[in-house]
């Protein structure tokens, strides 16, 4: 089976739909609790992808096929009541946030070992373990390849699991459940919590003051003479992308760099290879991203007597250089602006060492930084996951699953008075996996031809949205993750030629 299958009411999985090999299902809305009963056997190659207020629950017994997928995006929650087999694959989706996953009594914690992806909003619920001692009662440290939680419990023993990837920087807590035992929830806001290494040891950005000393990358030392501070606003903001916090994994930089999560703003410039590098032209939405869950955040900036460069969690990153923009800050004594790129381009002429925005300067240390990705265990993976609904005049939406065949087709089969098909697919960024790409379009599939009732079309002819302009000498059109396209009157069949898929990091440990 090809295609995806959305399940939007409650019921037994078995009687909802027919599971079958290489299925792929998305389970939503809210209130919708989707059961496996006891003693379901799931077919091999199955991917359930639960969110929106849905529940999906794995009985007791359930026996997942080889390399079954259960993917928990914004919203979602997932019930595991037995021990799943280890070529199961439990994880949460990327750029989402919100997830539960909830381990029933008797399902042990270790399983938390092969669940990828748990990050700012979401939480695992581990019932029957116990009651924690207190929201912070428990240590953590990375081992290289996964971050080993040990929980006090409020009887004073010890919870022992383990998350894949270096959780230590992030805001986690810990509460008492209502099922005897505890969640543990990576908190959605971020406190400011950038460390600067002062003459005094590592000191919080915010608990930084006038007067201190700060060290430099080079040794030297330098007082600082002005903090600026500026709360921002995402939901409010007309361009959030331009002040989106990028994270920086610990390590991503090379050398152990950065020793823990950096978060800069988009435009903070990094000092490597003795140049300035801006964060946002760093990203490779791998172990260098912006922070699409966070709806607000404070930055910080440090002045020194002159332009500078700091030492960050242990990297190197420039001080504020002052280009007649202190009034972007809350405390700069000037008027604020309202919505302020955090730097001004002026700095290339003032600032301790040269800006490198683009050319094969840039595109080198991109191409060396990615190679890093190996050994966090990240390879690229083309998606295929791809949904259809139909429409029409008295028609109603209805969800088609297309059949995908080995030339790369998808094809529909259209019911009679459907005279429109919404196709909606994941979307990739190419710069993210090619360093010397400036392209940064959101794209989903790239189509070589429309064909219908064995008639060849140009997609841009039965488009009504959903394609980007077509780049020069490029003979594919792509999409933006969600092409709707106007059927002709009679329409039976459309095929889709499809020429590449969009792309995703995947957690794979073997290639660490």
């Amino acid at each position: 089976m090809s295609g995806t299958t959305t399940i939007s009411q409650s019921g037994n999985l078995a009687g909802l739909v027919t599971l079958q090999t290489s299925g792929s299902y998305v389970i939503e809305g809210n209130g919708v609790t989707v059961t496996t009963g006891p003693l379901l056997s799931i077919p091999a190659f199955d991917g359930f992808t639960v969110e929106n207020g849905a529940n999906l629950e794995l009985g007791t017994g359930v026996v997942p096929g080889l390399f079954d997928t259960f993917t928990i995006a914004s919203g979602g929650t997932l019930d595991v009541g037995s021990n799943l087999n280890l070529v199961s694959d439990i994880s949460f989706a990327p750029n989402s946030s919100g997830g539960d996953l909830v381990l029933a009594p008797g399902v042990s914690p270790l399983l938390l070992s092969t669940v990828n992806g748990f990050t700012g909003g979401d939480s695992i619920d581990v019932q029957g373990a116990g009651a924690p001692l207190s929201p912070t009662s428990f240590t953590e440290f990375f081992t290289g390849l996964d971050t080993e939680f040990i929980v006090t419990l409020a009887n004073g023993l010890p919870e022992v699991f383990a998350l894949p990837g270096n959780l230590t920087s992030q805001p986690l807590k810990l509460a008492p459940d209502n099922a005897g035992g505890f969640t543990f929830t990576d908190t959605a806001c971020f406190a400011a919590g950038t460390a600067i290494l002062t003459t005094e040891g590592e000191v919080l950005v915010e608990h930084l003051t006038l007067g201190d000393t700060a060290v430099l990358a080079d040794g030297a030392t330098a007082e600082i003479k002005f903090i600026g501070r500026r709360h921002i606003d995402l939901r409010r903001h007309p361009r959030p992308e331009t002040v989106r916090p990028v994270r920086i994994q610990p390590g991503a930089l090379g050398g152990g760099l950065p020793a823990r999560q950096l978060v800069l703003s988009p435009d903070h410039a990094l000092f490597i290879d003795n140049l300035l590098v801006q964060a946002k032209d760093l990203i490779d939405n791998a172990t260098i991203f912006q922070d699409n869950a966070v709806t607000e955040i404070e930055y910080f900036h440090v002045e020194l007597p002159s332009h500078a460069i700091l030492l960050a969690e242990g990297t190197p990153a420039e001080s504020y250089l002052d280009t007649g923009n202190r009034g972007i800050f809350e405390n700069g004594g000037e008027p604020i602006l309202l919505h302020p790129d955090l730097m001004q381009t002026r700095r290339e002429a003032e600032s301790i060492a040269p800006l490198c925005k683009a050319g094969p300067t840039l595109t080198a240390l991109r191409a060396r930084l990615q190679s890093r990705t190996k050994k966090f265990g990240l390879a690229p993976l083309e998606t295929l996951a791809l949904s259809a609904r139909t429409a029409g005049p008295q028609f109603g939406s209805h969800a088609i699953t297309p059949v995908l065949n080995a030339s790369r087709e998808a094809i529909f089969a259209i019911p009679r008075g459907a005279t429109e098909l919404l196709i909606t697919t994941p979307v990739f960024t190419p710069a993210d996996f090619d360093p010397a790409s400036t392209d940064r379009r959101k794209l989903g599939l790239a189509i070589s031809a429309i064909i219908i009732d064995g008639q060849s079309q140009i997609p841009e002819s039965l488009a009504t949205s959903g394609l980007h302009p077509r780049a020069s000498n490029d003979p594919h059109a792509w999409t933006t993750g969600a092409l709707r396209l106007k059927l002709p009157a009679g329409a039976q069949r459309l095929t889709l030629q499809i020429a590449a898929r969009p792309k995703n990091w995947h957690f794979n440990p073997k290639a660490a």
